[in-house]
């Protein structure tokens, strides 16, 4: 039986009333979430996420008071604040957070500007007249991004479903709000690390694994003269010589193939006006959080006046060991023209005769003989004297050693030195430069020779290295070098000579020159037991493959 007023249609009514406000608040939910996502991006400014949430908060608590906090990560304070009601003075100054808020959160209480947060140990109402208070902070991951209370009054009172309500909206604002900030740290970071890269004094390029260029900062565009407009995206060996792209190679795919990193490689290259500029290239490998290669680094460094003084000190030395070499030379030309001379007044005067015999022959091709050793020596002389090409030539090491003996005859004989060969007939070619080769060569037989003054044993010797090398050994039966002068007989000015009879700088320069050749230099020694000085060179190299083009190059200006 129906109670007196009881109209079932009006409850019906009622409880559809109650349906459709909670389907329309549940779709106000759902709008208000939605949206936060798409308000919350990368370059959204603080002000821009403060009006977002708060947005948020009015829509979803319309009549209630809030007070909004967005926080610095480093001091804790708020640097943004924004609220609605009849707010307690003062009360903004400081985020406020109840100690169960705190534990809940896992916040760090030790942080030492924690001190700038107002704790309690329940938490209080920061508006006048309101009756009920719900707060909760804006924390993930143990940070503090700020803090939202909403209070309401007894005419708008909240309930606990509002509070679970408020609690996921912090939550999702929360994450967002960490999301948002490791966005613009990374971002700041891409930045600051391309800003090091571009302003940097060092020459840097960044290629990727199949050698395209990434990165060309400024400093080599003031070297080079070519703007990264020009140059990023090419092929990284567009602008290496083609002489030095076989090297380039071997040195990558070590890089790359984990075999090395950080070897050196130098190249010369030519600035847009042509001029030829020296650089020496580190390359390292920059590996991805899987440990695989991502990319290739080069820095490197102008070593164009380094190398043109050190031309220069070879250059000098070369000159000393000319004018060292010159009284000799005398020496060697003075015999053949003696010859000359006296053959040649014994064939004239037998001419003015008319008594000149069959067997004379014999005497003018010693004249001849005299003349073309004349003639080899002056042209040896000039040619070891002029100053050295920059650009190497393929050289038979053979060669080089007989014609560096010729240089050295007259040391040899002053030194009562015999001199035996061992030289290989099937040698491949190196690729070097003639001078500065027989500069090495030289120094290391007149040290040999200092080294016996009382006569001895030189044996010179050539044959081919391990791998693609050549090698030559200076060996001698000299006084031989003492152990604690072996580590040090390379280093620039230390010489165990008198005052005055040696600089210091010859087997500085020779192992310069063997390095500037790729190539090395060590020696063995004993005291009383001689010396053997052995240089490896690499072979030359068969020419390079051209590399696959990187793109359309039809105008490319290369270095």
């Amino acid at each position: 039986m129906l109670e007196p007023g009881y109209d079932p249609i009006d409850e019906a009514n009622e409880r559809l009333r109650n349906a459709l406000t909670q389907l329309k608040q549940a779709r106000l939910v759902q709008k208000v979430f939605m949206g936060l996502g798409k308000a919350l991006t990368l370059g959204a400014s603080q002000e821009d996420i403060l009006g977002t949430i708060v947005e948020a908060v009015r829509s979803l608590f319309p009549e209630a008071y809030y007070l909004v906090q967005l926080a610095d990560p480093k001091s804790l304070l708020p640097t943004l604040v924004e609220h609605h009601g009849p707010l307690a003075e003062g009360a903004a100054q400081h985020i406020h957070l109840s100690r169960s808020a705190v534990a809940k959160t896992q916040l760090d209480d030790a942080h030492p500007e924690f001190r700038n947060i107002v704790c309690w140990e329940r938490l209080e109402r920061l508006f006048e007249g309101t009756s009920h208070a719900i707060h909760v902070p804006l924390a993930a991951d143990n940070q503090l991004f700020g803090a939202v209370q909403v209070e309401g009054t007894e005419a708008a009172p909240l309930g606990d479903d509002d509070e679970v309500l408020l609690i996921s909206l912090a939550n999702q604002l929360a994450l967002s709000l960490r999301n948002q900030r490791l966005l613009e740290e990374t971002a700041f970071l891409k930045d600051y690390l391309a800003s090091i890269l571009e302003q940097a004094n060092a020459l840097i390029v960044v290629t990727d694994i199949n050698r395209q260029i990434l990165v060309f900062n400024q400093a080599l565009e003031r070297l080079l003269g070519f703007p990264k407009e020009e140059v990023l995206g090419t092929d990284v060996f567009l602008w290496i010589p083609a002489e030095d792209q076989a090297r380039f190679a071997e040195a990558i795919s070590a890089t790359l193939s984990g075999q090395a990193d950080g070897g050196a490689v130098e190249s010369r290259m030519r600035g847009r006006g042509g001029e030829p500029i020296q650089i020496q290239w580190s390359l390292s490998a920059l590996r991805d959080q899987q440990g695989e290669v991502d990319s290739l680094i080069l820095v490197g460094r102008d070593m164009t006046q380094v190398r043109a003084l050190e031309r220069q000190i070879i250059e000098a030395e070369k000159m000393a060991s000319l004018g060292k070499l010159a009284a000799g030379v005398v020496h060697e030309l003075n015999n053949p023209l003696t010859s000359i001379s006296v053959y040649s007044e014994y064939i004239l005067k037998k001419m003015r005769s008319g008594q000149v015999g069959p067997g004379d022959d014999d005497k003018l091709e010693k004249v001849l003989e005299g003349a073309h050793r004349i003639q080899k020596l002056t042209r040896d002389l000039v040619s070891y004297g002029r100053p050295s090409s920059e650009e190497p030539e393929p050289l038979q090491l053979n060669d080089l050693v007989a014609q560096g003996l010729s240089f050295c005859e007259h040391i040899i004989r002053k030194h009562d030195v015999e001199v035996s060969q061992d030289l290989c007939r099937e040698l491949p070619l190196i690729q070097g430069n003639r001078n500065q080769l027989l500069q090495v060569l030289i120094n290391l037989v007149t040290n040999a020779c200092q080294a016996m003054e009382g006569g001895g044993q030189l044996g010179l010797t050539t044959r081919p290295g391990p791998g693609e090398t050549v090698e030559f050994l200076v060996a001698d039966t000299g006084v031989g070098i003492p152990a604690k002068d072996l580590q040090r007989i390379f280093e620039p000015f230390f010489t165990t000579k008198s005052a005055g009879v040696g600089t210091g700088l010859g087997l500085s320069i020779v192992s310069r020159i063997v390095e500037h050749h790729r190539g090395t230099i060590c020696v063995d020694s004993e005291p009383g037991a001689g010396a053997t000085f052995s240089v490896r060179l690499p072979a030359r190299p068969s020419p390079p493959e051209a590399p696959p083009p990187a793109g359309e190059t039809d105008g490319q200006e290369t270095l």
